[in-house]
């Protein structure tokens, strides 16, 4: 059984029943890293505020927004609220979100909004392994085997 099998078995939550699941996924891929890398790109390049206030708003909502390939609405709605590192994850994106944009207008130096970029694109990264069934798990045994202080 090749990998695209097994992703057309994985459970269907999405809202559109038209597309296969393999082509969701790999949507849900193509537009996460469209919306990192226009983040990544308003990091250093944007000659203006505007610029970079509309390219990283617009790269973080992409890349969170991605997930509706792989759940419809009204399932993210319920996953956001599922276990509490949901919670956590659908939380920190908006402060992280809103703590960037406040520090790029108050530092000249682009390098001060790093931090708060790392750990958004972190939350956004953990949430949506959340949504691949199994997948956060398999992540945090990782973790706990390289890690056993963890």
């Amino acid at each position: 059984m090749d990998s695209v099998e097994l992703l057309d078995k994985m459970p269907d939550q999405s809202g559109c029943k038209c597309i296969p699941a393999w082509l969701r996924y790999l949507l849900f891929a193509i537009t996460f890293i469209l919306g990192f890398t226009l983040c990544s790109a308003s990091l250093g390049k944007c000659s203006d505020k505007t610029s970079f206030y509309l390219m990283f708003v617009i790269g973080v909502f992409a890349a969170w927004f991605a997930s509706l390939f792989i759940k419809s609405i009204k399932l993210q709605i319920k996953h956001m609220t599922k276990t509490t590192d949901n919670i956590i994850c659908n939380i920190t994106i908006p402060i992280c979100l809103i703590v960037t944009c406040v520090l790029e207008a108050v530092s000249p130096h682009w390098y001060s909004v790093i931090a708060p970029y790392i750990i958004c694109f972190a939350a956004l990264i953990w949430y949506s392994l959340s949504l691949i069934p199994g997948f956060q798990q398999c992540m945090k045994g990782c973790f706990k085997k390289c890690m056993p202080c963890l």
